[in-house]
């Protein structure tokens, strides 16, 4: 049991003694790590007291739970998720000062926890592990003891065989700068020849509206007729293509 923070251990070791039960919490650590035992007295209140020795060497153990771990999946991905997380907790723990990954020995830790091969995690980048002996056996080929579990998992494992990998569609926004020129060709191949005049016309007439080359006509009170008044907001169109037929 690894937790990231004290208060979360003392919590997770409470719970194993609920309802009025008694519990049990085992701690591992290494040589180097018995100062922890000292820090959780001081910071937490809580005194841990040494556990005897196993009556079997763990020399004997290993291989009767490596051998479990080839015949049974469950055991086998129980092992993978205690080493992953037992890894990752000296990586993330508070107390960094007592738990240093780069000392942390990766292949007796894989071996104690009965690995049959080293897992692939960012954490051991960069690590060597190559002391480490797998075992003879294909995790592919290693079932769980349960029917319904071992039936889901071949039929998960069958469909990503028969899956087909995804096909990214082009972006319609990053439109290169031929393809738009011939688009608007083609728009322009769909108008009529009357159509195309029109467009040209409205065209010219913007372009003198803006240059200020359209002026109205108004009259004075002696009758005369004046040219040179600029073009009102409020003129009609009529009047607009009345000047540009006369130019």
């Amino acid at each position: 049991m690894r937790t990231h923070h004290c208060r979360t251990f003392i919590h997770r070791c409470g719970r194993t003694a609920r309802m009025g039960n008694q519990g049990r919490a085992l701690v591992l650590l290494l040589p180097s790590e018995v100062a922890y035992v000292e820090f959780l007295q001081l910071n937490q209140r809580v005194t841990l007291a040494p556990l005897a020795s196993p009556p079997l060497p763990v020399s004997d153990v290993l291989p009767l739970a490596r051998a479990a771990a080839a015949k049974e999946r469950e055991i086998y991905e129980q092992g993978v998720r205690a080493f992953v997380s037992f890894v990752r907790f000296y990586y993330k723990h508070e107390c960094k000062l007592l738990f240093h990954p780069k000392e942390l020995d990766l292949v007796a830790l894989a071996t104690g926890f009965a690995l049959l091969h080293m897992p692939k995690m960012p954490e051991l980048k960069g690590r060597d592990t190559s002391a480490f002996t797998p075992y003879p056996v294909d995790p592919a080929s290693i079932h769980y003891k349960d029917r319904s579990r071992q039936k889901l998992q071949s039929l998960q494992r069958r469909r990503q065989r028969t899956k087909q990998p995804y096909k990214r569609h082009p972006s319609k926004v990053k439109r290169t700068a031929l393809a738009i020129k011939q688009q608007h060709k083609r728009k322009k191949q769909d108008l009529s020849e009357a159509e195309l005049e029109e467009l040209a016309r409205e065209v010219r007439l913007l372009k003198k509206f803006k240059a200020g080359k359209v002026y109205t006509q108004t009259s004075c009170i002696h009758g005369c007729t004046k040219h040179n008044t600029p073009i009102h907001p409020q003129i009609s169109k009529a009047e607009l293509e009345a000047q540009l037929d006369s130019d």
